[in-house]
């Protein structure tokens, strides 16, 4: 039977070994995201005045904590954006958005698929994203539940974006 003895890391998650002495990563979602995630809301009003800046700004801060390199990258992350924004122009108003929301939810086995690709955690690699990224666009997934909601999600989404590239420029 394997055990696993785990100590914290650096920020991102836990370090642990199997007990024959090979490390491997188990990435945890922050404290800090947990936190900035209970503030998102989408679809209310009015909007929260800091949804598209502090929050985002914060959230930006977050995602690129991760230490790995090929995590979180700017081409990964965008490609989700374009399916927001892709989503966004399909569905237009509620009735389109109802219609069609059960596709529109296959982008949270997506994300979930991108944070296995590729991930192997006997040789410490991680996913195309970490969890941190997961949870927070999960929260926004759940979050979304009309075609406002959607334009708003796709809003705060640009907004961490625009954010992430100024903390990696």
């Amino acid at each position: 039977m394997k055990t696993l003895h785990t100590q914290p890391a650096r920020g991102q998650g836990y370090s642990a070994t199997d007990g024959r002495g090979a490390t491997t990563t188990q990435l945890v979602v922050s404290e800090a995201m947990k936190t900035h995630c209970q503030k998102i809301a989408f679809g209310v009003a009015p909007l929260s005045a800091d949804l598209f800046d502090g929050l985002a700004s914060a959230i930006a801060e977050e995602i690129s904590k991760q230490p790995k390199v090929e995590c979180n990258k700017s081409t990964q992350l965008r490609k989700f954006y374009d399916e927001v924004v892709g989503w966004e122009q399909r569905l237009v108003d509620d009735k389109m958005f109802q219609h069609h929301e059960a596709f529109f939810r296959m982008l949270k086995a997506k994300v979930a698929y991108a944070l296995g690709r590729d991930r192997d955690e006997r040789k410490g690699k991680v996913g195309l994203i970490d969890d941190n990224f997961r949870h927070w666009f999960c929260k926004c997934m759940d979050e979304t539940r009309s075609a406002e909601g959607l334009r708003h999600f796709r809003l705060h989404f640009e907004a961490v974006l625009g954010f992430l590239k100024a903390l990696r420029a």
